[in-house]
């Protein structure tokens, strides 16, 4: 029953709000058309859906959720979003960069051919992209700090 109910309420959100643009992860690409198809019902524009990629937590596996315990908090320290970071696996760094920096696509794209030619060291790439996280929400002073200290602690 919750799995027929929960788009329904959802989608008739969409026709309360009269919603013109909802924004939300792949994972909700039906509940957003429900949305749609409701609101046409009701004589309303249908809304545009927006979707975007899910971003995998921690874990490299499940998505990215606070509830799992596989997050990088927005309003953590700089040191704890860049030991998070760290802890990556890395075949996620690529994925983060593209998803969460502000990096340029092209400037991502010679690094990670580094990668695949072992001309760059994972770690190297992994503490620019830690820096990039930390960088957006504390600074690149606190950057610059909590790399030192990462450096300190584990190197």
């Amino acid at each position: 029953m919750y799995e027929f109910l929960y788009p329904l309420m959802q989608g008739y959100d969409s026709v309360a709000l009269r919603a013109d643009v909802e924004l939300g992860g792949t994972d909700q690409t039906f509940n957003l058309l429900m949305g749609r198809t409701l609101q046409k019902e009701a004589g309303q524009e249908p809304q545009v859906a927006l979707t975007l990629p899910l971003l995998e937590g921690l874990d490299g596996v499940q998505k990215m959720s606070k509830s799992l315990g596989n997050y990088i908090g927005v309003y953590e320290s700089g040191r704890e979003m860049f030991g998070k970071t760290m802890s990556l696996p890395d075949e996620l760094m690529i994925r983060y960069f593209e998803l969460v920096t502000k990096v340029p696509v092209a400037e991502i794209r010679r690094p990670e051919a580094g990668l695949h030619e072992g001309t760059t060291h994972p770690r190297d790439l992994k503490m620019r992209l830690a820096r990039e996280i930390v960088g957006i929400y504390h600074g690149e002073e606190e950057a610059e700090r909590a790399q030192t200290e990462f450096i300190r602690m584990f190197q």
